[in-house]
């Protein structure tokens, strides 16, 4: 509850081993879905955490 945006996605993302599955049978290929969306979802997380006062969850 009192983790910071970098903190909350890994988190979402070790907890969410399957967290593509549903893109497998889709529009895009299984090949375009992976490691780079993992790292955007860091990436967003790591501005998001930039933009915020040091220290503040994200719940905030």
């Amino acid at each position: 509850m009192h983790c910071g945006p970098v903190e909350a996605a890994e988190r979402m993302i070790a907890e969410t081993p399957r967290l593509l599955e549903h893109r497998r049978d889709g529009k895009r290929a299984k090949d375009s879905v992976g490691e780079q969306t993992l790292r955007q979802i860091r990436w967003a997380a790591t501005l998001l955490q930039k933009s915020l006062p040091a220290g503040t969850p994200l719940w905030r």
